[in-house]
């Protein structure tokens, strides 16, 4: 029985994907272009989901002492934009989205991209 006040647990619900950049101490011009379009991408795509707490976009330097787990984690080696699917606090999918960095130079194409990416992980509820 539970107890008055809590909330029903349903473990449907309490999902969301986080999409982390991943940058270094040092931030070149491409890696800026990178943030600025990723941002881009799921705030004007997703302005509901992320409202909604289904999605989550986090900025991340893996350089600082708290954040270098993340590189061993993701397997980065340079920056890096990775999705992530969390199902009650625990991690159960990831991907890093590669292609950002050949389509630095195509805006348009880099949006869709990244969109259809994170479109793809929100339908797999």
């Amino acid at each position: 029985m539970r107890k008055p006040g809590l909330p029903l647990q349903n473990p449907a619900a309490i999902q969301k994907i986080i999409a982390y950049y991943f940058h270094t101490t040092y931030r070149c011009p491409t890696c800026q272009r990178i943030e600025a379009y990723s941002r881009e991408a799921i705030e004007s795509g997703f302005a509901a989901e992320m409202k909604a707490g289904r999605l989550e976009l986090c900025i991340v330097n893996y350089e600082f002492p708290e954040n270098q787990h993340f590189a061993q984690d993701y397997k980065l080696f340079t920056k890096s934009l990775v999705l992530v699917r969390m199902k009650d606090t625990k991690q159960v999918e990831w991907t890093n989205l590669s292609r950002v960095w050949e389509l630095t130079g195509k805006h348009d194409a880099f949006l869709r991209y990244v969109q259809g990416e994170v479109r793809g992980y929100l339908e797999k509820n």
